[in-house]
């Protein structure tokens, strides 16, 4: 039982670490080794799409790390990987780790540019999209979702909504979003980066999965 504290509690310092908190009352930089090492789970190996990261829907980060001799592995990582979803409140600053309900479906939907929306959508996209946001906005049968990056002072800025579930009491919309890479040659112009999806008609509630990043909940008006 100690064993599995003690590796739940390293899994939680990562998971925190991972959102930019740091140990309490640290008066040297906490020095970080990252690790490549091999994840297996009920015998299936897990393949990342760059040797020793995962992209958490904004960076590639690493996907394990040394700390004065103990392997940390990111809290969201390891979980959905054992058939957990992971949810965090960038208000309260509260990690929830749920069982996945075996009962969602995928809803379709299509992505759309703001040019392709009715006027009345177009007129409700441009009135938001200056902030970073989501929202939806129920027209003419179908349920438009938005997801606003707010005003960029360069190109390279991005967002993209990847996966939209029904889980029976709520539409869940995944986001991902996409920033420039550090040093990057970008266009020095403003930018204002959005999503725009619609699917049919839904009254159920809507929440935005945005990996951890605080956004603004914008009502459909």
């Amino acid at each position: 039982m100690k064993r599995i504290a003690a590796f739940i509690s390293g899994v939680l310092v990562w998971g925190l670490l991972l959102t930019g908190i740091g140990f309490a009352g640290q008066k040297d930089p906490v020095k970080l080794f990252p690790v490549s090492v091999q994840f297996v789970v009920n015998g299936k190996e897990i393949v990342t799409e760059q040797e020793g990261q995962f992209y958490n829907g904004k960076d590639y980060v690493p996907t394990a790390f040394i700390y004065k001799g103990t392997t940390y592995v990111p809290y969201r990582f390891l979980s959905e990987h054992l058939g957990k979803r992971v949810e965090w409140d960038g208000t309260t600053r509260t990690i929830t780790v749920k069982d996945i309900n075996e009962n969602a479906s995928t809803i379709a939907f299509l992505t759309i540019d703001i040019n392709e929306a009715p006027e009345e959508i177009q007129q409700w996209v441009e009135r938001n999209r200056k902030n970073e946001a989501t929202g939806t906005r129920n027209y003419n049968g179908k349920t438009y979702l938005l997801v606003t990056r707010g005003q960029k002072c360069t190109g390279g800025y991005g967002v993209t909504i990847t996966d939209i579930q029904d889980l029976g009491n709520e539409i869940v919309v995944k986001v991902q979003y996409r920033d420039p890479a550090p040093g990057a040659m970008v266009p020095m112009v403003l930018t204002y980066p959005y999503a725009l999806a619609v699917i049919d008609k839904t009254e159920e509630p809507v929440r935005f999965d945005t990996a951890g990043m605080a956004t603004k909940v914008v009502k459909g008006s």
